[in-house]
């Protein structure tokens, strides 16, 4: 598992690092127009209006600064370890069959009849079914995913240059002084239910997408694995 976490989050900083601008972008074109602090109904959110993605990152760098387009870059290195997590705790429960494993041991205990009982140890190395993955995924994803909220939430905010503390601006930008200092401040101005805002509709769409990939990942690579097995014997 520590193996699994720590390649998992390599890869995912290395990936931040090179797309960093292009999610600021996407951030900053998406919400052209919407009014985020309700002091001009009419007024964009960074009053500029960009005309591609080219040329909203010209204007940022220009306007902001180079640097600028890295902004939340630290909140997405941590963030980074969303995936880390997951993969981590998946690999482990798909080893070990913490999950389906024991479910399917307290229903022999239950229902000692259970045809399945006699094959439970069999059932360890064989075909992960559609089950398991499902499960596994599903419940990886929601513990990566409450872990990493907070966060995310604190991410969009720096992206959107969307103030967070009252009448600190300069140059039309939040005054960011650090996520664990924004981090407490929203803790003060919204408690911890703050932090989880939206948390449920993220919860069942990033949870169900993942069981879902997971589970055609899992038959697809069992069904390539048994085709070449097939293969090298002809």
């Amino acid at each position: 598992m520590i193996v699994d976490l720590v390649v998992g989050y390599l890869a995912g900083v290395f990936a931040v690092l090179v797309t960093g601008p292009l999610w600021l972008v996407n951030t900053r074109s998406k919400l052209q127009g919407v009014n985020v602090d309700g002091s001009d109904k009419e007024k964009s959110t960074s009053g500029t209006k960009y005309r591609g993605m080219i040329h909203c990152l010209l204007v940022v760098s220009k306007e902001e600064g180079i640097l600028y387009l890295w902004r939340g870059t630290f909140t997405s290195i941590i963030l980074s370890l969303n995936p880390a997590i997951q993969l981590g705790v998946y690999e482990m429960l798909k080893r070990h069959h913490l999950l389906i494993g024991n479910a399917r041991k307290i229903m022999c205990l239950l229902v000692p009849s259970n045809s399945r009982c006699s094959n439970i140890g069999a059932d360890r190395s064989g075909d992960s079914g559609t089950l398991e993955p499902f499960v596994n995924a599903l419940f990886s994803k929601f513990i990566s995913t409450i872990c990493t909220y907070p966060i995310q939430v604190i991410q969009t905010q720096h992206q959107a240059g969307i103030q967070t503390t009252n009448n600190e601006k300069k140059q039309g930008q939040a005054i960011v002084r650090g996520w664990i200092q924004e981090l407490m401040q929203n803790i003060h101005r919204q408690g911890i239910r703050g932090l989880y805002r939206g948390l449920e509709s993220k919860l069942i769409q990033t949870c169900l997408n993942s069981a879902l990939m997971f589970v055609v990942y899992e038959r697809l690579k069992s069904a390539l694995t048994a085709w070449l097995v097939a293969e090298e014997k002809l």
